[in-house]
């Protein structure tokens, strides 16, 4: 890779302050009436105290290669001209979505310590690479590919709330009644990569994260593929309880201890936390009308119910590097001893980090 030396220098001085996994918390709970649209949630929080631009430039000759620092490597395009380029890489998790065509986006909020906005929607394609032609010019070539029968959107934050800290939003979709069904969503997390081509215009694309893939048709992992039961009802309980795991404020790193949180329950039930490394490919009904198990669970937590309907479990991560990567899931459920009924609720997702 013809980059100077003085380039690696600059780009590997600023190793140690890109973080290595950019994917947090989530969960999805859908809720709606018996007739009309039904809405999905899709909630997510992660932690982006480590948002870095890193600034370089393509020489002439570049014959194409990976640039970015050595944990965060973005594919450029080959540079045959005389003239060289100036790119700018931006960590800070621009998302593709991808949901099903029948299914609509009816909002995205975002949250940060300096304030909470709405998300910037774009519908559409999305450029994962440019190509540099003989004259200099730079042109899209490459975009993200949705499976047959999905579309896709690009989330990103509001430019006025961008800081470092926690991030926390939601997604809200609304599903017709003709749409009903179990389905997934899927993302891919990105970052920009920006270029001043030799005639001055400024040109864009995204290079994935995580994962490391454009045709979401190979996005199989569990971190960012969530299935959506909008088939039935949303779990409740005869007083009225519906279970919902909640997000940790602190991040799923090795070494640290995160408390797995659940809200809406019945103080009078019997609470559990479901524990495992799997999802169900489809949800496994069980107990009350719109109750089902989602995770393929390894171990179960009783933890007390507070009076408020809450309960909360600790969880301490070893420093084991085997298991930077793995995802975990959490769901809870209640035994409601009077009334011989299972409930269980919303499951959450967390990818341990370094």
């Amino acid at each position: 890779m013809l980059l100077s030396n003085k380039m690696l220098s600059r780009l590997a001085l600023l190793t140690g302050l890109v973080p290595s996994y950019c994917a947090g918390t989530g969960h999805v709970s859908v809720s709606g009436p018996i007739v009309g649209e039904w809405k999905v949630e899709y909630k997510w929080e992660k932690e982006n105290k480590d948002l870095i631009t890193v600034t370089a430039t393509l020489p002439p000759g570049f014959p194409g290669g990976m640039g970015g620092t050595p944990q965060h490597k973005v594919l450029l395009p080959a540079n045959p001209t005389e003239v060289p380029f100036p790119y700018t890489c931006v960590v800070k998790d621009p998302v593709i979505l991808q949901i099903p065509i029948g299914w609509q986006l009816a909002g995205a909020t975002i949250t940060t310590p300096i304030g909470t906005g709405n998300v910037i929607v774009h519908h559409g394609a999305v450029p994962s690479m440019v190509t540099i032609a003989a004259d200099g010019s730079m042109t899209p070539t490459d975009y993200y590919r949705a499976e047959p029968g999905y579309q896709l959107f690009f989330l990103d934050c509001p430019p006025a709330i961008e800081s470092l800290g926690t991030i926390s939003g939601t997604l809200s979709l609304r599903i017709p009644p003709s749409e009903r069904r179990v389905d997934t969503i899927k993302v891919i997390e990105t970052w920009k990569v920006a270029f001043t081509d030799a005639n001055g215009d400024a040109v864009e694309y995204f290079a994935p994260i995580a994962p490391v893939e454009y045709d979401f048709a190979n996005v199989t992992d569990i971190a960012h593929t969530f299935v959506v039961d909008a088939s039935t009802l949303s779990c409740t309980g005869p007083t009225g309880a519906e279970p919902r795991s909640e997000l940790s404020g602190v991040d799923w790193n090795l070494g640290n201890t995160v408390y797995v949180n659940a809200s809406q329950l019945d103080p009078a039930a019997v609470s559990v936390l479901l524990l495992g490394w799997s999802e169900l490919p489809v949800p496994l009904p069980v107990g009350a009308p719109g109750c089902s198990l989602r995770i393929g669970f390894t171990d179960t937590f009783f933890v007390p119910t507070t009076p408020t309907g809450t309960a909360s479990a600790p969880l301490a991560l070893p420093y084991d590097p085997a298991l930077v990567g793995l995802s975990v899931l959490f769901q809870p459920a209640q035994l409601d001893v009077v009334n011989s009924t299972i409930l269980t609720g919303s499951h959450l997702k967390a990818r341990i980090e370094p």
